[in-house]
């Protein structure tokens, strides 16, 4: 999910070895440190998203069977060449975009394709510092953050069944950034070799607590069930692994959750246009601090007249 730590996971296994996209998303205010995401992977899921009735937030469920798409094929052969291109002939990379969370069905066909075996981490935030954080970036509400968190988690979680993976929770990553990635490590075989001592001195200056904006706000969501009982579910796994139970207790919520979707999904989308307004808003108001500034020596200057 977006604003789940994915970046800081995403640099820490660049700075570990794994092999970083061509052209990365460029840091912007809202991610200083940068995304360390591919751009043209970015853009490509968007036009995906888009194909499905989606935008990169969105969290109803509208669901495409992409095996049924006339232009399968060409799909495939398109993200296929993404990656190559963005990757190049590299054992072992790190492909990283939220976006994929909601389309990992077609991700890993795509991985079949080109005969990669992925190893998938699942990055947790709590929902509630994912809702403060999305609304402090985008000011998108965060009652609809932490919807949009529950779609992207379940989805990713679903859709990932059976693959090799791993529940990393972001505070874990800032906790004990080695032990982090040496579960990750010992998950891919090895693929990653273990820093050396000034690597390590990177990854520590890099993983700073300063990453974490909300450490110590309230984290009430007991009065949203499927967010706490999923957090719940998700928390404990990234501690102690998963559990068939939990996975039934997620299939639970995620069945209650798309029969409710439809009941109430006019009444809080888009957000984009809200954020629009809002930016708009806060430029008229420094127009007129300006102006009101302005005024009184503007009102001397035709008096000496």
């Amino acid at each position: 999910m977006h604003r789940s730590g994915t970046s800081a996971i995403t640099r820490t296994l660049g700075l570990a070895g794994a092999t970083m996209p061509q052209h990365l998303v460029p840091a912007n205010p809202g991610n200083q440190l940068g995304h360390w995401e591919s751009e043209p992977l970015c853009a490509f899921n968007d036009r995906l998203l888009a194909r499905a009735g989606l935008h990169w937030i969105s969290w109803h469920p509208r669901y495409l069977d992409w095996r049924a798409q006339p232009d399968y094929a060409d799909l495939i052969t398109e993200a296929a060449g993404l990656l190559i291109e963005e990757f190049g002939p590299s054992g072992t990379f790190a492909f990283k975009d939220p976006r994929m969370c909601r389309l990992f069905p077609f991700w890993r066909d795509v991985f079949t394709h080109l005969d990669i075996t992925p190893v998938v981490v699942l990055a947790l935030r709590h929902p509630f510092h994912v809702g403060q954080s999305l609304d402090r970036r985008n000011r998108i509400l965060p009652g609809f953050g932490m919807l949009a968190w529950l779609r992207f988690m379940l989805d990713a979680e679903n859709a990932s069944r059976g693959l090799v993976r791993m529940v990393l929770g972001y505070d874990q990553l800032l906790a004990d950034w080695r032990k982090a990635l040496g579960r990750i490590r010992a998950l891919s075989s090895g693929a990653l070799a273990e820093p050396e001592a000034a690597m390590e001195e990177v990854i520590g200056a890099f993983l700073s607590r300063d990453l974490n904006h909300f450490p110590d706000q309230a984290l009430a969501i007991e009065d949203r069930p499927w967010i706490a009982q999923a957090f719940g579910v998700f928390q404990g796994w990234s501690k102690r692994g998963e559990s068939e139970t939990g996975r039934r207790m997620l299939d639970r919520i995620a069945k209650d959750f798309d029969a409710a979707a439809p009941v109430f999904l006019g009444l809080i989308e888009p957000t984009d246009l809200l954020a629009q307004a809002l930016t708009e808003l806060d430029a008229a108001r420094a127009q007129l601090v300006e102006q009101a500034a302005g005024a009184p020596e503007t009102r001397a200057h035709s008096g000496m007249g």
